[in-house]
């Protein structure tokens, strides 16, 4: 006799064109259920509540489906939708209710909010605050816990981007999970058998004063005359940590005032004291951050100074170097890039510090990483081990840096910032005369090439463009 479905797989109503019918309250979050997904969220004081269903990667919602007064239960808003592509969705809530900040009321419609109960976040991008529903598919192959006895346990704790973002780990991706994975024989050589990790979770690394107060400092020093605007600009991060110190300072101060005959007063020189030495050891290693970004930009600077210059740079390695030592450059800017990404949003103001010569590191890094493009475009069985590592984490390091900067850009088919005098065929020419090999026709290539190119040159000239770099 065939089992009969769950009654709860059948949808009873319909909003916004989906199937839907009343959730479970429980778990909070998105969960696959049998032909859909439940939507689970808590919210005692929201007069209303909406699911807002989007595209992966798209500007504007796909749907809109209010949670009717039926699907909800005390504060808790559930609804199971129907027929939905969990590979192509990304959801939030709207939420509406009073206003009221005193008593710790903030609802404002106008805003999507992320899932709090969310497992998976899109995470780069400028819809960083965007949930997803995991799908929970992974194949494991059968591997499974060692269920090693606690006390044979010997525990190495790690944060999983600072153990191998640095070039001395020699791994091939950097900052990763996947970076991690090939440092595992090597933990098995100290004797380490089991790895904890840091916490690991969602959060916005570009919610900190830094970046408001060095923001501010940009607009306005993009409107004054040149001879004031440029010493303004040059010192931007310094007068932004200054800023926040001397916020800080008075705060403190204040706080210290209101406990004026009291045994703590006695403690307000030992927090300034401490205060002046957070920010000098901040300054402190925001210069060296400043400094290695500009030494490896410095030695490219001897060579090239704009994109159209990558075509000569892939000449000259392919005629006085072998693969490996492509390779080799593809490998140190791969560590670059990725130490740039993790100093620049640790430290936001380090984005905002000008640059030391004449070649920007933004313009460095769209030149080798059209120099890594251009390989994978025209030789891809060819290319060099850390084409694709180089390529995918410059990628994400311009456009996570660009989200930072609340740079939104819509996606185009053609990137063609500081290669509008180059023409591809002349590039072909000159890429083959040097002796790397045609596997791909000029078409096919240009198509490769561009989608490379797209996903990093407009955000690396928006954030130029943001920090007024080009003005003259």
């Amino acid at each position: 006799m065939r089992a009969l479905e769950p009654i709860d797989a059948y949808p009873t109503h319909r909003i916004a064109g989906f199937p839907v019918r009343a959730g479970r309250s429980l778990p909070f979050g998105a969960t696959r259920v049998p032909g859909g997904v439940n939507f689970s969220v808590y919210s005692n004081h929201a007069t209303s509540m909406s699911l807002v269903l989007y595209k992966a990667g798209a500007a504007e919602p796909m749907a809109e489906l209010p949670f009717p007064e039926a699907f909800r239960i005390g504060g808790v808003h559930s609804m199971t939708v129907f027929d939905l592509d969990l590979e192509e969705i990304e959801y939030g809530y709207r939420a509406d209710g009073p206003r009221e900040p005193h008593r710790g009321h903030r609802f404002d419609p106008t805003q999507v909010l992320a899932d709090p109960y969310a497992r998976m976040s899109t995470g780069i991008g400028p819809y960083r605050h965007r949930s997803r529903v995991a799908l929970d598919d992974f194949d494991w192959e059968g591997d499974r816990s060692p269920r090693l006895p606690h006390e044979d346990l010997v525990i190495y704790e790690l944060h999983v981007r600072g153990f191998t973002m640095h070039p001395s780990s020699g791994v091939s991706a950097p900052g990763t999970y996947a970076g991690l994975v090939e440092k595992i024989p090597y933990l098995r050589e100290l004797g380490v058998n089991c790895v904890e990790l840091m916490p690991v979770f969602e959060f916005d690394e570009s919610d900190n004063i830094f970046t408001g107060v060095a923001s501010v400092l940009v607009a306005v020093g993009g409107r004054l005359p040149r001879r004031v605007r440029e010493p303004l600009l040059d010192l931007c991060a310094p007068l932004a940590v200054l800023t926040v110190a001397a916020i800080w300072l008075g705060v403190s101060s204040a706080g210290f005032a209101l406990l004026d005959a009291t045994p703590l007063r006695e403690a307000e020189w030992a927090s300034h004291g401490l205060l002046l030495a957070a920010v000098t050891a901040y300054l402190l290693r925001f210069l060296h951050a400043y400094g290695r970004r500009e030494r490896l930009v410095a030695r490219l600077a001897a060579s090239v100074c704009n994109p159209r210059d990558a075509d000569a740079l892939l000449a000259a390695y392919l005629r006085t170097g072998s693969r490996d030592h492509l390779d080799g450059l593809f490998a140190e800017w791969t560590g670059w890039m990725t130490e740039v990404e993790s100093t620049h949003i640790a430290h936001p103001t380090l984005t905002f510090r000008r640059p030391a010569g004449d070649l920007d590191w933004l313009k460095a890094a769209v030149i080798v990483l059209d120099v890594a493009a251009l390989t994978e475009a025209l030789a891809p069985s060819w290319a060099p081990a850390h084409t694709r590592a180089l390529l995918d984490t410059g990628t994400r390091c311009m456009q996570r840096l660009a989200a930072e900067l609340c740079i939104r850009l819509p996606t185009v088919p053609v990137s063609l910032q500081g290669r509008e005098e180059s023409n591809f065929s002349d590039t072909l020419r000159v890429a083959h005369d040097a002796g790397l090999p045609a596997e791909r026709d000029a078409q096919a290539a240009w198509v490769v090439f561009q989608h490379r190119r797209t996903g990093y040159a407009p955000h690396a000239y928006a954030i130029e463009a943001r920090l007024h770099y080009e003005l003259d």
